[in-house]
């Protein structure tokens, strides 16, 4: 088997094969690949799982400005990336990528830090999330 592997030489295009054209990759979009991330991430676990212990705990006043102020932390932080998206030719990799080439290396550092300590602690309230509607449903209270 390996004496078959070593000398292969099917690399060669056959004349049907070189007439073909190339296949594009199917791209996601704008609902897609945009929308419906974003929506997934602002209406999380907390939004729709926690929100009522927060309601109980805070209160209806309190807890009114706590989502006031998570929106509003959110939509600077998408105007900000925009405008620094928009302010140049962008290549590939992702928003740390395109902030610490923008802004330089030391805010580029700063900001990542963040984005991973942002990253962790979402990590962190969806496996909450998930434990809390994995006892409620599967074991209906017993524990």
């Amino acid at each position: 088997m390996l004496r078959k592997l070593s000398v292969y030489n099917a690399t060669e295009p056959t004349s049907e094969e070189a007439d073909e054209k190339p296949k594009t990759a199917t791209k996601m979009g704008t609902v897609m690949g945009v929308f419906f991330p974003c929506i997934q991430n602002i209406f999380g676990v907390l939004f729709f799982i926690r929100m009522t212990w927060i309601v109980g705990t805070a209160g209806i006043v309190q807890s009114f400005f706590v989502v006031l102020t998570c929106v509003s932390v959110t939509f600077l932080t998408a105007i900000s990336l925009s405008a620094i998206a928009t302010n140049g030719v962008v290549s590939g990799g992702g928003p740390y990528y395109m902030i610490s080439r923008n802004l330089g290396p030391e805010l580029g550092g700063a900001v990542g830090i963040l984005f991973y300590l942002g990253t962790t602690i979402a990590a962190s309230m969806y496996l909450t999330g998930a434990v809390e509607i994995f006892l409620v449903t599967c074991l209906c209270g017993k524990c």
